[in-house]
């Protein structure tokens, strides 16, 4: 029996390269195994569909490559960015039951 330890020690450079360039992974098989019991579950994205201009998809992707990031994690990005931003709009009556309840809250 050989030791697996021991196994490429009589193998030349060029047998080690060609068998591993014969290695696949499989992936469908690798999806049956159950996560870690210690990881945390991770949200699903959501699928969303965005139509763009041609000039726009070109331009994403560019940017997208320039910050070397997927253009799904671009878009991603530019929505955070958005929604981190403080909203500076006038005041309408739909804003009207959050105004009562911080002014009470405060008086509390």
């Amino acid at each position: 029996m050989t030791d697996p330890a021991n196994e490429f020690e009589n193998m030349t450079p060029d047998q080690i390269l060609e068998m591993t360039q014969r290695l696949r992974i499989q992936t469908d098989q690798a999806q049956l195994l159950p996560p870690p019991a210690d990881a945390e579950a991770e949200p699903a994205n959501i699928p969303r569909s965005v139509k763009l201009t041609p000039t726009q998809d070109r331009r994403l992707k560019a940017r997208a490559k320039e910050r070397g990031m997927s253009q799904s994690e671009y878009l991603r990005w530019l929505v955070e960015q958005d929604l981190n931003k403080p909203v500076d709009r006038p005041l309408t009556l739909a804003d009207l039951p959050l105004i009562v309840k911080l002014v009470r809250a405060q008086a509390a």
